[in-house]
C-alpha cells in the first residue's frame, strides 16, 4: 500500500500544501491503476480521501526555487561545482541566484532527493546532477503580456515540490505557473478533483505532436507517452507545418510592404485551412500554432473576423485537453483585444461604403464582453484570483488603458539583472577564502562590479520616475 509522508518530510521548509492534498510514497501500477508506466517506489501527490470536491481554480501546492539561472550552462556548472566539492560557501556566479533560504545544504539535499534518472538511488550528488536537471527543471514563465508570450523569457531552476507532481499529457489537471516576484511555482487545479485523484501537471508543450512528445518522454524521461483520440496523423501536421514555413517565407521577403506581405502569406496559408476543414472540424492541438499563425496574417492583412475566426479555433483546439491553461488565457486576452478594437474601427467605418457586410459595433462588443470574461476566467484558475483583477489589467494595457504603460522591468531586462546575485554575504563565512576552496570554485569570480548603465532601448519603455532605474547606474 502507498505511504503517508508524515509532515511531508521529503518537501523542504519552504513549501506548502493545500490540507485536502498529501504526498505518498512507495507508489506502483497496481497501486495507482490509471497509472500503468509508474515505477516501482515513485512517488505522488493526492487529494485525500474524504476530501471536498476541489473547484478549478483551487491552489493546491506552492513552493520556492532551491536555485534559479539565466540559462541551463549556468544552472548545470553551478551545480557541479557546488555538489562535486567540500567548499562551506556558496560559488559565486552572476547568472545565478540562490534564496535567502537557501544554503548549501539545502541545494544538496534537494538534488539528493529529487528523481534523477533509473539506477542513479545510490549515485553520488555529481553524479545525479545531469539526471535531476533533465527531470526536475522548470523555466519560471512570465505572465503574458497583451495576449501574447513574453519577449524575453524567465528564469530556469528546481522547484523540489514540483518533482513530486507527476505527468500526464492527455489528462493534465493542473496547471504550473509562477508568483512573479518570488518565484514561487503556484500549481491550482484546472478541472474538479475528487477524493483519492492523483494531481498531474502537464511537463511538455500542449502543442506538442505525438512524435514529438514520444521522443522527448523516451529520451528525458524513460516513459511511452501514448496516443489518443485527438491525434491526428502526422502527415496532416507536416502539411500544416509547411504552409506556415512558406507564410513565414513570403513575410520576410516582403517585410517592406506589410498588407501585401500578409495578403501573399495569408492565400499561401487558406488551401491547407480548408483542406484541414474540409472533413470536420480537426481535433489536434498539435494544429493550434497553423490556426494561431493564420489568425495573425488575417488580423495583419485587415480581415479580423477571420482573426477571430481562427483564433476561436485554436482555443477550441487547446481547451480538449487541458481546459484552462497559459496558452488558453493567452488566446482569449488576444480574442478580447482583436474584438474591441475591431469594434472601435468598426464605429468609425459603419454607415460607409467601406463597412459593407462586416459585423456590427454592437456584434463586436458583444464579442468583446464574452472573451474579456473568458480570459479574465482563465487567469482567475490558472494564475490565481488574488492576483487576476489589478495584475490582469496591468498585463493586458490594450484592454484597459491606462494600465501597464510602465512595462514590468522582467519584460524588457535580463532576468539576472533584476535579481540580487548568488553568494550576496549572508551564507560566507568571513574565515572562508577564495585560496581554500577547491578547484571547482575557479570558475566563479567575484561579479561586485558597479551598476551596469542604463540600456538605451529601456528609454522609450519605462518613464523616468520607474523604480526599475535603480537597477542601474
Amino acid at each position: 500500500m502507498p505511504a503517508s509522508l508524515p509532515g511531508h518530510s521529503c518537501l523542504p521548509h519552504t513549501a506548502w500544501l493545500h490540507d485536502h492534498v498529501q504526498v505518498l510514497e512507495g507508489l506502483d501500477s497496481s497501486a495507482v491503476e490509471q497509472r500503468s508506466d509508474r515505477r516501482e517506489g515513485g512517488r505522488g501527490m493526492f487529494v485525500r480521501s474524504g476530501a471536498p470536491t476541489l473547484a478549478p481554480g483551487t491552489l493546491l501546492v506552492e513552493g520556492s526555487p532551491v536555485i534559479l539561472a539565466a540559462d541551463y550552462p549556468s544552472l548545470k556548472r553551478y551545480l557541479l561545482a557546488l555538489c562535486g566539492s567540500d567548499m562551506q560557501h556558496l560559488p559565486q556566479d552572476e547568472h545565478v541566484v540562490v534564496p535567502r533560504a537557501e544554503s548549501k545544504e539545502t541545494i544538496c539535499h534537494a538534488v539528493g532527493i529529487m528523481y534523477a534518472g533509473p539506477g542513479m538511488q545510490v549515485a553520488t550528488l555529481r553524479q545525479r546532477v545531469r539526471g535531476v536537471l533533465a527531470h526536475n527543471m522548470h523555466s519560471a514563465d512570465p505572465l503574458p503580456w497583451n495576449g501574447k508570450s513574453p519577449e524575453l523569457s524567465g528564469p530556469i531552476g528546481l522547484w523540489p515540490c514540483g518533482s513530486l507532481i507527476n505527468h500526464s499529457f492527455l489528462g493534465p489537471n493542473v496547471a504550473r505557473s509562477f508568483e512573479q516576484n518570488s518565484k514561487k511555482v503556484q500549481y491550482r487545479a484546472i478541472r474538479p478533483l475528487h477524493a483519492g485523484d492523483e494531481l498531474l501537471d502537464n511537463y511538455l508543450d500542449s502543442c506538442c505532436s505525438h512524435a514529438e512528445r514520444v521522443r522527448t518522454m523516451r529520451d528525458q524521461h524513460g516513459l511511452v507517452e501514448p496516443r489518443d483520440a485527438l491525434d491526428c496523423p502526422q502527415t496532416v501536421l507536416a502539411e500544416a507545418a509547411a504552409a506556415v514555413d512558406r507564410a513565414h517565407k513570403l513575410l520576410s521577403l516582403q517585410q517592406h510592404e506589410r498588407a501585401d506581405a500578409a495578403e501573399a502569406a495569408l492565400y499561401a496559408m487558406l488551401p491547407t485551412r480548408e483542406k484541414l476543414l474540409q472533413d470536420g472540424p480537426p481535433q489536434d492541438p498539435a494544429l493550434v500554432p497553423f490556426f494561431a499563425t493564420l489568425g495573425e496574417i488575417a488580423c495583419a492583412a485587415g480581415l479580423p473576423d477571420l482573426a477571430a475566426s481562427n483564433w476561436e479555433r485554436s482555443l477550441e483546439l487547446i481547451t480538449r485537453r487541458e481546459p484552462f491553461s497559459y496558452r488558453g488565457a493567452m488566446i482569449a486576452a488576444r480574442l478580447a483585444i482583436l474584438s474591441q478594437s475591431a469594434a472601435e474601427e468598426t464605429a468609425l467605418a459603419e454607415g460607409t461604403a467601406e463597412h459593407g457586410e462586416a459585423p456590427s459595433t454592437a456584434e463586436w462588443l458583444a464579442d468583446a464582453g464574452h472573451w474579456l470574461q473568458e480570459a479574465q476566467e482563465h487567469w482567475r484558475v490558472v494564475f490565481g484570483c488574488g492576483s487576476s483583477e489589478e495584475v490582469f489589467k496591468t498585463r493586458n494595457p490594450r484592454l484597459f488603458p491606462g494600465h501597464g504603460q510602465s512595462r514590468r522591468c522582467e519584460d524588457v531586462l535580463p532576468w539576472w539583472g533584476t535579481h540580487e546575485r548568488a553568494n550576496d554575504g549572508e551564507h560566507n563565512n568571513p574565515q572562508d577564502t577564495a585560496e581554500q576552496a577547491l578547484p571547482e570554485a575557479q570558475l566563479y569570480q567575484d561579479h561586485n562590479a558597479a551598476a551596469p548603465k542604463r540600456p538605451k532601448y529601456c528609454s522609450d519603455l519605462l518613464p523616468a520616475d520607474d523604480d526599475a532605474w535603480g537597477l542601474f547606474g
